[in-house]
């Protein structure tokens, strides 16, 4: 079975032949899952025991067809020039964010500003 999560109440797909049918069927759905009922049958084919197991697939290497749409979709589109609006938006942003100038100080005033303090 291909499952959504390692949980036996998530989404199942299923039942499959192989582990193979189940874990290509779990990557078509975008499932990590795959839960292996292993049945033991006796000599008249009645099932005595039900094993269950848990599995993540590994991820197979992808084919250069698949390679080449993943570059695709994840090409980011050429930026578009801003329109007059968004210039003006943006430049009045900058100059909103930028720091406050420091005053100006006179050093001759703040060296005797200094002197007076130390020496009280």
């Amino acid at each position: 079975m291909a499952c959504a999560a390692k949980d036996e109440q998530a989404e199942q797909s299923g039942p499959f032949k192989t582990a193979e049918e189940a874990e290509a069927q779990a990557r078509k759905l975008g499932w990590s899952w795959v839960l292996v009922y292993t049945h033991a049958l006796d000599d008249y084919g009645t099932i005595t025991d039900v094993t269950k197991r848990f599995y993540q697939p590994t991820v197979p290497l992808r084919t250069p067809e698949e390679l080449a749409a993943l570059r695709h979709n994840l090409r980011t589109p050429d930026p578009r020039p801003l329109n007059h609006e968004e210039i003006l938006f943006f430049a009045t942003y900058e100059i909103q964010m930028l720091p406050e100038p420091a005053p100006r100080v006179d050093r001759t005033k703040f060296k005797a500003d200094i002197k007076r303090r130390i020496n009280g």
